[in-house]
């Protein structure tokens, strides 16, 4: 069975009860945070969504080196074995499909999480899902913070990224409603796609060594945004970045994290009304934590928060879009939450409800889920 995320995008808010457990799950199962990064800055028809912050206590200091300001980012920790990370997409690739099918609850005993009561709830749903494209390696990420807040920030993703055709942002059909730039990133050709609204950007190229790089750069205009990928200094084989002059400017530098193993494919859907009756939509993923990452690839409104113990980002849209909230619950763990129409702290409520529960649980088989 396979999914298309441009295609599922416009079902994602909108599954019913009465939707039948395919169109469902697959709809959730497209990935609701690679499908809000999408919506940021993408193809034609994409809405730009405003999203998230730096989690409390997640802004730790990379050490400075002895060229005064310069930090390195490590990889993973063998990220110098060349076969750590996957090859660049084949040609041609459609990096927003996959394949998604039925998985036992038994399959993912980490990532049961449901509220405590069994009440008003519409389903539960547990899914292999597998993209086309490996998730490329994650070589850099840096913010500029202000008090509980992210304003710049810079992910770089590489050298096994996709490219603009492959990660669907341009080709035959595809029509982009923001900026497009061809500006040279490293003294290579590059394309950028921007959405000046929400100050984000999207960059790509391709260097020599066929290495295929992806940054994404939010609250600067394209072209600063430009300028600061130029500064970058790159090193393929080991799968890392240099910003020169970081510090100095007011960037923090995260840690390096790890890559997405190719077994990782749990996906956990759900949704049911809470005791305020509003709809709640939760999504558990099984993933290395990529908290800050997405921080900066949504973009937009944002609040740090604390939540389960865990540090957390608040999306506040409100409305019928909902509130969102998302966490690193445990290794390999993310959880995010979305209370549509929401008051108050109603979503850290809803939050706190959440439990692990067993595969047992007859509400796994809701919808004939």
């Amino acid at each position: 069975m396979t999914f298309d995320e441009h295609a599922l995008s416009d079902a994602l808010h909108s599954i019913e009860a009465e939707a039948s457990p395919d169109l469902a799950s697959l709809a959730r199962a497209g990935g609701r945070r690679r499908l809000l990064r999408r919506r940021s800055a993408t193809a034609a028809g994409a809405v730009a969504v405003g999203a998230i912050a730096a989690p409390v206590g997640l802004a730790v200091r990379s050490g400075l080196g002895a060229d005064n300001g310069t930090i390195k980012v490590g990889a993973s920790p063998t990220a110098t074995d060349p076969s750590l990370y996957a090859a660049p997409p084949a040609p041609g690739s459609d990096c927003n499909g996959g394949n998604g099918g039925k998985a036992s609850p038994a399959s993912y005993p980490d990532l049961l999480l449901l509220p405590s009561s069994a009440d008003s709830f519409r389903y539960a749903f547990v899914r292999d899902q597998t993209g086309n494209c490996a998730p490329p390696h994650i070589a850099f990420t840096a913010i500029q913070q202000h008090g509980d807040s992210v304003g710049a920030g810079l992910v770089v993703e590489g050298p096994d990224a996709a490219t603009p055709a492959e990660d669907g942002r341009e080709g035959p059909g595809v029509g982009f409603l923001g900026d497009k730039g061809h500006a040279p990133i490293d003294g290579q050709p590059a394309t950028e796609f921007s959405l000046s609204t929400i100050n984000h950007t999207d960059a790509y190229w391709t260097e020599p060594d066929g290495g295929q790089w992806h940054a994404i750069v939010r609250d600067m205009t394209q072209a600063d945004a430009v300028g600061l990928l130029n500064r970058l200094s790159l090193d393929p084989t080991a799968g890392t970045a240099t910003l020169s002059g970081a510090a100095a400017d007011g960037w923090t530098v995260m840690p390096p994290v790890r890559d997405q193993a190719a077994d990782q494919t749990g996906v956990v859907m759900s949704q049911w009304i809470d005791p305020q009756g509003h709809l709640v939509d939760l999504t558990v993923t099984q993933t290395p934590d990529r908290t800050m990452q997405d921080a900066v690839s949504y973009g937009g409104p944002e609040s740090m928060t604390t939540v389960r113990q865990h540090p957390a980002v608040l999306v506040p849209h409100g409305g019928t879009s909902g509130d969102m909230l998302t966490w690193q619950e445990a290794k390999d763990v993310q959880v995010q939450l979305v209370v549509h129409n929401p008051s108050g702290d109603e979503i850290v409520q809803v939050a706190d409800s959440l439990q692990l529960v067993s595969p047992d649980d007859p509400r796994f088989a809701l919808q004939g889920g």
